[in-house]
């Protein structure tokens, strides 16, 4: 379980800043693509002490209470058959292959470089959008992928406070053409509310307890608040979007579980635009924001590995592409 000191990543539809490290372990929030270490196996009994006493009779075995002196083993707990620290890839783990964190992240900048082009120089491309609404989750998931993987969590958490910051001009730039726009907020504080949040609910499911439970519920609150009253980009379906990709880590069925969360949090509460299909007599209409369901199939190949040795390069660089590329595309627009 990870503890105070450890766990990330970004974007915004958004910035891919998945945290990696080169010896990861199980607790904590920088995403480190590489694969941490199982749960333990149940612990073997001791050895019994058969050796003959000094009547020349062996003694009797502990715990063998049968009157035919046969002993009787003590039951061993089971080790879980998913462990905790891997998360929920199934047609990574049908297929016995997959992309690594760095291929993840890649294409998650992508997708969001797309949208954003969309937003800004190239508005009628709406396959753009439809494509970008994939990044958001990719980098929600890198942020609960660094929080089991990170070996320092305040700092991953004040880097991407420091990011945050550093990338809201550019956002307001971009986004209302101004330096300073407080009506809406990038889309790192709402990866950073939803670490938050994640970290105190995966106390209280490794830890259980009544004070654990209250106090993860009051962090949840808070962090949907923040998202909310600071209209942070994605809002509290944000946040919880990288909740949902941690409490769920380890269960057989965390896949469904993602599957409907991503559908209610993306297609029903976030709604927003529609795309309208006629099929002779029918009119169906689907929510663009919907479309971000598709995310899970990259994220369902992810192998638990980093991919290239550029790790670090790509960390660094990711962070900075953020407010970079949105600086950019704003100087674009006005010269146009």
């Amino acid at each position: 379980m990870p503890d105070s000191t450890e766990q990330t990543v970004l974007n915004e539809d958004t910035s891919g800043l998945l945290e990696q490290d080169a010896s990861p372990e199980p607790n904590a929030l920088e995403e480190t693509a590489a694969p941490v270490d199982t749960l333990p196996g149940p612990e073997e009994l001791p050895e019994q002490d058969t050796a003959p006493d000094a009547s020349g009779e062996a003694p009797e075995l502990a715990g063998s209470e049968d009157p035919e002196g046969e002993a009787e083993q003590a039951p061993v707990a089971e080790k879980p058959k998913i462990p905790l620290d891997k998360p929920t890839t199934p047609i990574a783990d049908w297929l016995q292959a997959g992309i690594g964190a760095n291929t993840l992240r890649v294409l998650a900048l992508v997708l969001m470089l797309g949208d954003h082009l969309w937003a800004t120089l190239v508005p009628g491309n709406d396959w753009l959008t439809f494509l970008g609404r994939m990044a958001f989750p990719i980098f929600a998931f890198q942020v609960s992928e660094g929080y089991f993987h990170t070996k320092d969590l305040k700092k991953y958490i004040q880097r991407l406070f420091l990011f945050a910051l550093v990338s809201e001009i550019p956002f307001d730039l971009m986004m209302a053409s101004t330096p300073f726009f407080p009506f809406h907020q990038n889309v790192l504080f709402t990866l950073l509310l939803g670490l938050l949040a994640a970290d105190s609910l995966w106390k209280a499911r490794t830890d259980p307890g009544l004070l654990q439970s209250l106090q993860a519920a009051l962090v949840l609150l808070l962090c949907c608040m923040g998202a909310g009253i600071g209209a942070t980009d994605y809002g509290i379906p944000g946040v919880l979007t990288v909740v949902l990709f941690t409490v769920f880590r380890g269960f057989r069925w965390a896949w469904v579980a993602q599957a409907v969360g991503m559908w209610l949090l993306h297609g029903v509460l976030m709604g927003g635009q529609q795309i309208i299909l006629v099929l002779h007599f029918f009119i169906i209409e689907f929510p663009v924001q919907g479309l971000a369901v598709m995310a899970l199939l990259p994220i369902w190949l992810y192998n638990g590995e980093k991919g290239s040795k550029s790790g670090k390069l790509l960390q660094w660089g990711s962070y900075l592409f953020y407010p970079g590329h949105m600086l950019l595309l704003y100087l674009l627009f006005r010269l146009r």
